[in-house]
């Protein structure tokens, strides 16, 4: 590393080399997605997500974001929110039954949505509840029930 820009930029603590994981391809690796993201952003190399999402076939023909998994998605976004994750989230369509122009909207409506009920939801209480699982049990499954449903 001789680069003066480069060297500037890492003692700034940025990253030059990211990632930037499909959601699809992840899914295909059978891993689970938010444990995925999560591990890559411990490390500061999450640079973007890219959502692509049609499950049991090609994953590169994509659908809307949330046909992955709903319950995967509010875990992505969760971990997101416990990250401090604010970068880039990019929608990868190539529809075959709607236009481009809805999809996105579709797409992009769907995601904001989602992070604003995980805005909402009681953050300490969730810690608690993994934290001292004897003394709650039932309390997370009831405490995803009410807010996220």
């Amino acid at each position: 590393m001789k680069n003066e820009e480069n060297l500037k930029l890492l003692k700034q603590n940025r990253c030059l080399i990211g990632l930037n994981p499909e959601i699809g391809h992840v899914k295909t690796g059978f891993e689970p997605i938010a444990a995925v993201y999560t591990l890559i952003g411990k490390y500061g190399k999450l640079v973007h997500c890219n959502w692509n999402s049609r499950l049991l076939v090609n994953y590169d023909q994509d659908l809307n974001t949330v046909i992955v998994d709903i319950k995967e998605t509010y875990a992505l976004l969760h971990a997101f929110k416990i990250m401090s994750h604010k970068k880039y989230v990019g929608v990868d369509i190539f529809q075959e039954r709607i236009s481009f122009d809805i999809a996105l909207k579709i797409n992009i409506n769907m995601i904001n949505k989602m992070i604003s009920k995980i805005e909402n939801l009681p953050h300490e209480e969730i810690m608690n509840y993994y934290l001292e699982p004897t003394e709650n049990r039932g309390e997370l499954e009831k405490m995803w029930m009410n807010y996220l449903i």
